[in-house]
């Protein structure tokens, strides 16, 4: 029986083999780390640094503190907005509905962080709601290549994952070749 899921607005993709609980262990500190590194007003600090020393060394850390990297920089615009959308009502009288969001939304970040620490130790990889978007690559699925999931490793394109939809899938091409070959006169 596999391990549960909780994607509550998110989406979560299964690890591309076993996943040892080091592997486990860094990736919840990916996800739980912006609550420490919150508090100096730098949330995404703790997913930058797991995921510049840990990218190497797994898919499985990689991922995760990609998307906790993401969901934190995600995070951190829009408490920057937050707080200039409630100066500028406080200026005019209705600030204190600004006020009264603030708890609200503070909960709602904290219980996604713990969602996304949580479905690490399950062994998911989680993209958080619409930081995910972001967060192109995907882990491979059993079976499509090495631990990168069909990377330069595996003879494909790194940064690619099989099954997956890329940007520039969706490009148009260049002009098609001649049919055949211009005649010599």
């Amino acid at each position: 029986m596999s391990a549960p899921k909780y994607e509550f607005g998110g989406k979560c993709f299964p690890a591309a083999g076993a996943v040892s609980q080091d592997e486990k262990t860094w990736s919840i500190v990916a996800h739980v780390s912006p609550i420490i590194t919150g508090f100096v007003g730098l949330p995404f600090l703790g997913p930058l640094i797991v995921w510049l020393v840990k990218k190497e060394e797994s898919d499985f850390i990689r991922l995760n503190a990609l998307h906790a990297l993401a969901w934190s920089l995600l995070v951190f615009v829009a408490i920057i907005l937050y707080v200039i959308v409630s100066i500028i009502l406080t200026c005019i009288g209705i600030g204190v509905l600004m006020m009264a969001l603030g708890p609200i939304l503070s909960l709602a970040i904290l219980a996604y962080l713990i969602l996304g620490a949580v479905n690490a130790s399950n062994g998911y990889v989680y993209a958080y709601p619409l930081s995910g978007e972001f967060v192109k690559e995907k882990p491979a699925g059993p079976g499509e290549g090495g631990e990168a999931g069909g990377g330069a490793e595996a003879g494909g394109d790194p940064g690619k994952q099989p099954g997956f939809p890329h940007a520039e899938d969706d490009q148009p091409r260049g002009p098609e070749p001649p049919s055949e070959p211009p005649r010599q006169s």
